[in-house]
């Protein structure tokens, strides 16, 4: 999780939660001493096959219909785009790899690495995404409370550091990590999350 506040300090509170129906949650809460923004996530990759290869050949679904175009630096430099007619539609399951660079917002950070603003609009019992194994036989649901999804598709994990040993390799995990748009001023309207002085700030992902 990383954290990057000004200009006020900051006192984050992170609950991790497992049930026994395998429902893993995540709840946040922040206090400032000023007002400032504040933009927690998590950066958990999955790959749900059994040999963890390359995870483009999961399946997603992406409950979106528009993205946010960023550049080399992964710095929203564009409005909104619909996702409808473009790499980037995942309003019905398809592999990743189905249509992976195939347009130039892709090859910008050499994959997926960007937001969708999500049609369930924070609605957190709604789901946000599901991810599949290659074989259908696992599947991953995301819900959240935040208006945005961002779906990276593991493109410079080569050589980062395994848990067990070795390294990985790239594309061998996806992220999902839910969250406020990430610069308010590229999204006319944008819902950005600003805690006040010494009230907390709650969000579930």
């Amino acid at each position: 999780m990383a954290i990057r506040v000004s200009p006020g300090n900051l006192i984050a509170d992170v609950i991790y939660h497992l049930d026994d129906d395998n429902c893993l949650s995540i709840t946040y809460d922040a206090q400032t001493d000023k007002p400032c923004p504040v933009n927690l996530t998590n950066h958990a990759y999955f790959n749900l096959d059994a040999h963890h290869g390359d995870a483009r050949q999961h399946r997603l679904q992406l409950h979106a219909d528009r993205y946010l175009p960023v550049d080399s630096e992964g710095i929203p430099n564009a409005p909104l785009k619909a996702v409808a007619g473009t790499s980037f539609d995942f309003t019905q399951p398809k592999p990743v790899m189905d249509d992976f660079l195939a347009d130039d917002d892709q090859k910008a950070v050499k994959g997926y690495d960007h937001a969708f603003l999500l049609n369930t609009a924070g609605d957190s019992s709604q789901p946000a995404a599901e991810l599949w194994s290659a074989d259908g036989k696992l599947a991953l649901t995301v819900f959240t409370a935040a208006p945005a999804l961002q779906f990276y598709s593991g493109n410079y994990l080569d050589g980062t550091r395994a848990r067990e040993q070795g390294s990985y390799t790239a594309f061998q995990g996806i992220a999902l990590e839910s969250e406020f748009y990430r610069i308010r001023p590229t999204i006319p309207n944008g819902r950005s999350l600003i805690a006040g002085c010494n009230p907390a700030t709650a969000g579930s992902l």
